[in-house]
Order: structure tokens, then C-alpha cells, then sequence
């Protein structure tokens, strides 16, 4: 019921657009009804951001929402399937009927299958991306790009570098910033976005611990939301080469 009195309480404004602290309001102070509401609507396309948050950090209850003309679009997104690694199969095993591929066969199917191109962002970067890469070299060699965001870290560079030797369609951006040789932004995401229609996101480095060591899992995702992380990415593109380098 929360979604429907906050799309109730935009449509009754004359710009049928209202802050979430206006909408708390008339919900009787009521916030986490009207945070959920709003989410909501926004995934059945019902309701829509205007311009940016005022506070970044809150990026739902600082912006100006409007109702929309438009009614349902479906899903935001669905996932399709999950993605277990090695150990955790073995120790604690697959959901009873949980559709499942394992890390590595995931991500083969995944990767080997892309038409235009791939997205990936991760902090780590070992073998096992070169691993995957080479099963299906041919086929990614004509992709129009592979795009890698990651740690600007030696043993990311050791992988990657030698890759491109390989792979002239690869590019690498290592978004790391410094400040007095402090960090002060990085790369801690790990997903995939698969010509933008498929996402895998998940706890998993591609790396051998990852893949034989630790307990990872991951979700396959497709729908609206794929779009939307793959924005995520280009942004985070974009940034390593405004200067969030060095």
C-alpha cells in the first residue's frame, strides 16, 4: 500500500512532483514507508528523479520526484540464476531446485557468448580472467571492445598488460585515486555486463582464491536494471580518465 499513497500524494501536487521529505510528511512522519514507496514506483516506472540529490549520500530522500504519465514497465530486473564457486558447492552444496552454474562454468558461458561487448569491474584480477579469455579467443577478438575497470595495483597490471598483446580489442582503465599518497577512491565492485543485457554480480574476485579458496556467490541478472549498472560503469570509465588515475 506504501507505493500507492506516495504515487496518491505526487499526482496531488500541481507540478505532480514532490521531495521525499514533503511526502513524509503527509504519511504522517512516516520515512521508511515513503523511501520504499518511492523505490518502488521507480522500478514500475511510475515515478521519476529530478535532476541531482541534494545530498549524494542519500540519493532517494534528497531528490524531487515527479509521477509519470507512463504506467507499469515490468520488472526492474530478474535474476536468472546463481552462481556458486567451487567450495561452497562442496561444503554447504546447491539449494534444493536453485538454478546454479559454478564460478568458473558461469562465467564461460557468460563471457563466450557476448555479440558486441563486455564490462567488467573488479578489484582483483588474476589468471582466471585469463583462463576464461583464452577458451574462446577467437570469438572475443571480434567483439568491438572489452572494457576491464580495476585496482591500479602491480599484480592487476602483471595480468592485464599482457593481455592486450592478445586482445587489441582489450582496454584497461586502473581507477584508483591518490591524495599525499592516500587513497581516497578506488574500485570494490565486482560485476560483468555482457552486451548489456545480462549482468553477474557477486562477491568474487577473478582470481585462483576465488575460485578454489573462499566462499563467493553471485547473482545473473537480466531485465531494466542491466542498463542501468552498465551506466554505472561507463561512469566509473569516464571518471578514471577525468583524472582518477594516478
Amino acid at each position: 500500500m506504501n507505493a500507492e499513497e506516495v504515487l496518491k500524494i505526487l499526482r496531488s501536487k500541481p507540478s505532480r512532483c514532490a521531495y521525499a521529505f514533503e511526502v513524509v510528511e503527509e504519511l504522517g512522519g512516516r520515512w521508511a514507508d515513503a523511501l520504499r514507496g518511492l523505490a518502488e514506483l521507480e522500478t514500475r516506472g511510475l515515478a521519476r528523479r529530478s535532476g541531482q540529490p541534494i545530498d549524494p549520500t542519500k540519493p532517494i530522500a534528497t531528490t524531487l520526484w515527479c509521477a509519470t504519465e507512463g504506467g507499469e514497465e515490468g520488472p526492474y530486473g530478474e535474476v536468472e540464476a546463481l552462481i556458486l564457486n567451487p567450495p561452497v558447492v562442496a561444503d554447504l552444496g546447491i539449494p534444493q531446485g536453485a538454478p546454479a552454474y559454478g564460478l568458473e562454468e558461469g562465467l564461460r558461458v557468460f563471457i563466450c557468448n557476448a555479440k558486441e561487448n563486455i564490462r567488467v569491474m573488479m578489484p582483483y584480477i588474476g589468471d582466471l580472467l585469463s583462463v576464461l579469455m583464452l577458451s574462446c579467443l577467437e570469438k572475443l577478438s571480434s567483439l568491438k571492445w572489452i572494457r576491464v575497470v580495476t585496482e591500479d595495483r602491480l599484480s592487476n597490471r602483471r595480468v592485464l598488460e599482457p593481455m592486450k598483446s592478445f586482445l587489441s580489442n582489450l582496454e584497461v582503465a586502473y581507477l584508483t585515486k591518490r591524495e599525499s599518497g592516500v587513497k581516497v577512491r578506488g574500485v570494490h565492485a565486482k560485476l560483468i555486463v555482457i552486451d548489456s543485457s545480462v549482468a553477474i554480480v557477486g562477491t568474487f574476485n577473478l582470481t585462483n582464491a576465488h575460485l578454489a579458496v573462499n566462499y563467493d556467490i553471485g547473482l545473473v541478472i537480466r531485465g531494466r536494471v542491466v542498463s542501468h549498472l552498465a551506466e554505472v560503469f561507463d561512469a566509473s570509465w569516464r571518471a578514471a580518465y577525468d583524472g582518477y588515475s594516478s
